[in-house]
């Protein structure tokens, strides 16, 4: 069971790679379209104590980070926690970025 939940998940990651790739270059709002459409999980968690434990479910973003990187291995866009765009980009390139 739990393998077969484990493997369709991965086929949706793959289909979303697909979709990324689709995406125009450098565009912020089809990013952020993409972070928050869909691309979301309910996370399931204990809290409290194990005498009085409480389920807790939350709704997370599925991709902490998006990023759109150039042929030259410069960022061109990068979206953080489905939130604005950042104006700090990393280079590939460089081994302390990666």
């Amino acid at each position: 069971m739990v393998a077969g939940q484990v493997s369709a998940f991965l086929n949706e990651i793959e289909g979303d790679l697909r979709d990324l790739s689709l995406l125009p270059p450098r565009s912020e709002q089809t990013y952020l379209d993409f972070c928050w459409g869909g691309h979301q999980r309910d996370l399931w968690f204990r809290r409290g104590t194990n005498d009085a434990p409480v389920e807790v479910r939350e709704k997370m973003l599925l991709y902490n980070e998006l990023a759109f990187i150039g042929a030259d291995g410069v960022e061109q866009l990068r979206i953080v926690d489905g939130g604005r765009p950042s104006i700090s980009f990393r280079s590939g390139s460089c081994s302390n970025n990666l």
